[in-house]
């Protein structure tokens, strides 16, 4: 009982805190008789013996409190009272006389400044060079060619300058007045614009200049032309009649209608006159000096080429009805560059000029019948491609376009280029076969029966040296061409003199068509103003 009450007593005073060291004294000899050995200043306690009396307070027993000289320790689920703090809990901030580091998120202080972190700016080094201004020399003005009035409208032509980048146009009323920009053009290889929507019967005067651009992409101007004047007329619409004989019966009384049987054999219910001998609508523009030169049939028109021999305008092709050879309109080109020769493939209208050989569809053709407009522009060739000769005349069959180039004294070649046409629509010339010709061969047709009409034509009269016109028939061996590609052209199988200047063939049906340009030539003695249409049968 005493024991009990001890140990309640020492519970209180470690609650209280003033529980003292020597609270308890135990003598000598009950600590004998308890131990049965003598006293120690520490004593290993051993739970499972009985309680030691010893001059130090014991420890507790697990089962009954103990009373020793120095507080038990302190239950798990009790506080402790100890001389010294106990140590501060690990989710309590522990105070220490030296700060805890600083977090590594925060920024550190230090003596030397910290390292700069790699994603600051580093500062540049001076470039090596630096860059050189390159000073831009002004183009001088370009030089106008040509400058031309029509239908309310003016236009241009100058030689192409290539050191400019583009051109500026400018236009006034009176030639000392102010000049105003009215177009500016950014490709150096267009030399030729066209002033619309002007007043008619009026006077304008053009001044040019070219300009080039700097390093910064701006543009430097340079000098201004001298003005160039022109007036605007009223444009007459294109003939339809024959430049010469106004009818057949006047053509039948011609000098050369008495002079050559061929003449005389002709069709004149299917021969025709060829338009725009008297005057030509070129886009706006009045040309009465456009020379005939092709022919072919396309779908439901023929077609007849001309080029303006002044130089002043564009080449035009007259499309015709085919059935009754009537004109209909005028497909003006995109350039001036003469139009020897035209074929038709089923598909393409193709043309040569010079060494090349360019192609549209035959749906410009369609379009421009349907406006029903005096004439279309043809803005651009659907493509270009380059042959080997010049292309005097050419023709098609069988997917073959047969090219040749004019020679007055020597034998040529003719040139077979396969037409092929490719699963995205791409059109191909493929150069494969060959064929001699004559010299002064000017045109070229065939037939469906195998036959090959060739044209020959020099001079306009027969005091002229080197004067030839006939038309030579032969039968081409088209079906055993040799390993090399050459066709044998055979003997001509007929020969049949024709009057002068012959420029073109087309075939179409049971007949031949042949074009004329001897009305257009002063010294042309015997003058054919007309296509003549001559049966087949009767040239073989």
């Amino acid at each position: 009982m005493k024991r009990l009450l001890s140990f309640v007593l020492s519970a209180a005073l470690i609650v209280s805190g003033t529980y003292a060291a020597n609270s308890m004294h135990i003598s000598a000899d009950e600590a004998s008789s308890v131990v049965g050995s003598s006293a120690t200043s520490q004593t290993e306690l051993d739970p499972a013996s009985s309680p030691q009396i010893t001059e130090e307070p014991g420890a507790v027993p697990d089962d009954t409190p103990q009373v020793s000289g120095q507080p038990t320790v302190k239950p798990d689920d009790a506080p402790q009272v100890s001389g010294q703090p106990t140590v501060k809990p690990d989710d309590v901030p522990q105070v220490s006389g030296q700060p805890t580091a600083k977090p590594d998120d925060a920024p550190q202080v230090s003596e030397q400044p910290t390292t700069v972190p790699g994603n600051t700016p580093q500062a540049t080094v001076e470039p090596s060079a630096t860059p050189q201004v390159t000073e831009v020399t002004a183009p001088i003005a370009p030089q106008v060619t040509q400058i031309k009035g029509g239908s309310k409208r003016v236009k241009l032509y100058w030689t192409e300058q290539k050191d400019a980048s583009g051109y500026y146009i400018y236009y006034s009323t009176s030639k000392a007045g102010t000049y105003i920009r009215t177009k500016t053009i950014t490709n150096p290889g267009t030399c030729k614009y066209v002033k619309k929507s002007l007043e008619q019967n009026k006077t304008y005067y053009f001044k040019i200049s070219a300009y080039t651009m700097n390093a910064n992409g701006l543009p430097v101007e340079g000098e201004l032309s001298q003005a160039y004047a022109a007036k605007t007329i009223t444009v007459s619409a294109t003939s339809k009649g024959a430049r010469k004989y106004s009818s057949t019966a006047k053509f039948k009384k011609s000098p050369a209608y008495k002079k050559y049987a061929f003449l005389r054999k002709a069709n004149y219910t299917k021969s025709f006159a060829i338009p725009g001998m008297k005057t030509t609508n070129v886009a706006g523009f009045a040309n009465n000096r456009m020379f005939p030169q092709g022919g072919c049939t396309a779908g439901a028109y023929m077609l007849v080429s001309a080029y303006a021999y002044n130089g002043e305008d564009e080449s035009v092709i007259y499309v015709l009805s085919r059935s009754s050879k009537s004109y209909i309109t005028t497909l003006v080109m995109p350039n001036k560059t003469k139009i020897d020769a035209m074929a038709y493939d089923g598909k393409n209208v193709w043309l040569t000029q010079g060494k090349k050989v360019v192609r549209f569809s035959y749906e410009m053709i369609s379009k421009a019948v349907a406006s029903g407009s005096a004439y279309t522009e043809l803005a651009a060739f659907d493509e270009t491609y380059s042959i080997a000769t010049n292309g005097s005349y050419m023709a098609y069959r069988d997917h073959v376009l047969w090219i040749g180039a004019y020679n007055s004294k020597l034998a040529t070649r003719m040139y077979g280029y396969v037409v092929q046409t490719n699963t995205t629509g791409a059109v191909s010339l493929t150069r494969k076969y060959y064929m001699a010709m004559p010299n002064r061969t000017r045109a070229v047709s065939f037939d469906a029966d195998g036959y090959m009409y060739v044209v020959r034509s020099s001079q306009s009269n027969n005091k002229q040296s080197g004067y030839l016109s006939q038309i030579r028939t032969y039968k081409p061996a088209f079906s055993t061409p040799a390993a090399s590609g050459g066709v044998a052209k055979k003997a001509y199988t007929k020969k049949t003199t024709i009057p002068p200047r012959a420029c073109g063939s087309m075939v179409y049906g049971q007949y031949l068509y042949t074009v004329f340009s001897g009305c257009k030539y002063s010294k042309c003695t015997y003058k054919v103003d007309r296509v003549i249409a001559i049966k087949l049968t009767s040239m073989r």
